[in-house]
C-alpha cells in the first residue's frame, strides 16, 4: 500500500507565515498601549494609598460596608502599576512585595486577595459602581498632581 501525502501549497503556507508576523507586530503595537502602567515612581503608591482611604471614608458614593478599602486599592494599584495581572499574567516585580508592604500583609496574601477582587468586579455591581468612580478620582488626582 502506498502512503498518501498530504500535498501542502508551499507559497500558502509562506503566506500565513508573513500574515501571522504582520498580525503578531500589530499585536505587540495594541499590547504597548493597552498595558502600559500609567505610574512608574512606585513611592507614589502610599500617596495614592492615602486617596483611597479617605475617598471611602468620606464619599456615600462608595460601597465601603461590604468592601475594605484594601480591596478597592488593591485593583486599583494593579491598573495604575501593573494593568496586565487583568489579562491573566502576574504583577510586574516588586509590586506585590510594596502592596504587601502598604496594607501590612504578606506578599501571598495580595496574590490572593487580587484574584477574588477582580472578580468580584466582574460579578458585583455596587463594587464595580464604587470602583469605577475610586478610579476615576484617583486618576484625576493623579493628573492634577503632576504625578504620571
Amino acid at each position: 500500500m502506498e502512503a498518501v501525502k498530504n500535498t501542502v501549497s508551499l507559497q500558502g503556507r509562506i503566506e500565513d507565515i508573513i500574515n501571522y508576523q504582520k498580525q503578531y507586530e500589530k499585536l505587540k503595537e495594541i499590547e504597548k498601549v493597552v498595558l502600559k502602567s500609567d505610574l512608574r515612581d512606585i513611592d507614589t503608591i502610599y500617596t495614592v494609598y492615602d486617596w483611597v482611604e479617605e475617598l471611602c471614608s468620606n464619599r456615600p458614593e462608595i460601597e465601603s460596608f461590604k468592601y475594605g478599602t484594601k480591596h478597592y486599592f488593591l485593583i486599583i494599584a494593579a491598573l495604575l502599576y501593573s494593568p496586565r495581572i487583568f489579562a491573566g499574567q502576574f504583577l510586574e516585580r516588586g509590586k506585590r512585595d510594596v502592596l504587601a508592604e502598604v496594607l501590612r500583609l504578606s506578599p501571598s496574601h495580595i496574590s490572593n486577595s487580587l484574584k477574588s477582587v477582580c472578580s468580584w468586579y466582574k460579578f458585583y455591581k455596587d463594587f464595580q459602581v464604587s470602583l469605577d468612580y475610586l478610579y476615576n478620582e484617583i486618576k484625576y488626582r493623579i493628573e492634577i498632581n503632576g504625578l504620571r
